[in-house]
């Protein structure tokens, strides 16, 4: 949690700029900075990116609006700041769908490298199997053993098509050699109620901004993408370490913007972690 909460708050570059040479001089910002989220409300990466607004908006002086544009699996609030001008005051917060979706979709609409300039790296989490509390499972061989005897009948949820616990989850079934049907959510965050009553059988969740389901018994853990090598997780059994599902997935995310083309100016708005702040984390 440590290293988590220092990638996320130590120091959160903040680049922006003005499209003509007589914005330069102004103070940044002068009014309210956007931040659209591709993904429904209660995920990492909205959770995070509403923390990280907070501690802005206050040592900015100026309001950071944060706005869930979910849908299209992850493509409407990209598509939104694309389409938005280059003047730092619209800004793109995005997991691995950023860079998944040009390649998966034919439609994609944008180029990575030349629609959008990353600001960024705010944090990464390795990812959690989980299920519903009353589901029979003991861990993950329990469940693809029951998965391998009902092909198709078992259902996995994830962010959307191409997103990162989409792409994650997949690639750990077809290791396993198991077929689930997919039922793609706007976020994960949309997706937890079902998964939690048991109407959805599996997802793979951000430990970030799972475990607070983990302590509250909403969800069991089965599985970790990656070792975790900390003992002091209380509510995060370390058995799990035992049962690495083998992925070596990490769910990433960041924040972008549109690029410059005209005079630039940078300013460095440090994070620091404060005590309200890391009580939450």
């Amino acid at each position: 949690m440590k290293q988590f909460i220092r990638n996320l708050f130590a120091v959160v570059p903040v680049a922006m700029a003005a499209n003509a040479p007589a914005l330069a001089a102004d103070a940044y910002p002068n009014r309210p900075v956007r931040i659209v989220v591709n993904t429904g409300p209660g995920g990492l990466v909205d959770f995070t990116t509403r923390l990280v607004a907070q501690e802005m908006s206050v040592r900015l002086k100026q309001q950071v609006v944060v706005e869930n544009r979910a849908g299209g699996d992850g493509m409407i609030g990209i598509n939104v700041v694309k389409a938005a001008p280059a003047d730092g005051y619209t800004l793109l917060a995005s997991a691995g769908t950023m860079a998944y979706q040009q390649v998966l979709k034919k439609d994609a609409n944008y180029d990575i490298t030349k629609d959008f300039t990353g600001i960024g790296f705010l944090g990464k989490s390795p990812l959690l199997l989980v299920v519903s509390p009353d589901s029979p499972y003991k861990n993950a061989a329990d469940f693809v053993k029951n998965a391998k005897a009902n092909p198709n009948k078992l259902t996995y949820a994830s962010a959307g098509v191409g997103t990162g616990t989409h792409i994650a989850a997949a690639l750990y079934l077809q290791r396993a050699g198991v077929q689930l049907l997919h039922i793609p959510y706007k976020g994960n965050g949309p997706a937890m109620p079902d998964v939690m009553s048991g109407r959805v059988s599996m997802i793979f969740e951000a430990y970030g901004s799972g475990k607070g389901y983990l302590a509250g018994n909403k969800l069991k853990a089965l599985g970790v993408s990656s070792r975790l090598v900390s003992a002091r997780r209380p509510i995060f059994p370390l058995s799990l370490n035992k049962a690495c599902l083998g992925t070596a997935s990490t769910h990433g995310w960041g924040w972008w913007r549109r690029p410059v083309r005209r005079r630039k100016w940078f300013k460095s708005c440090p994070m620091p972690c404060t005590p309200c702040t890391r009580t939450r984390l």
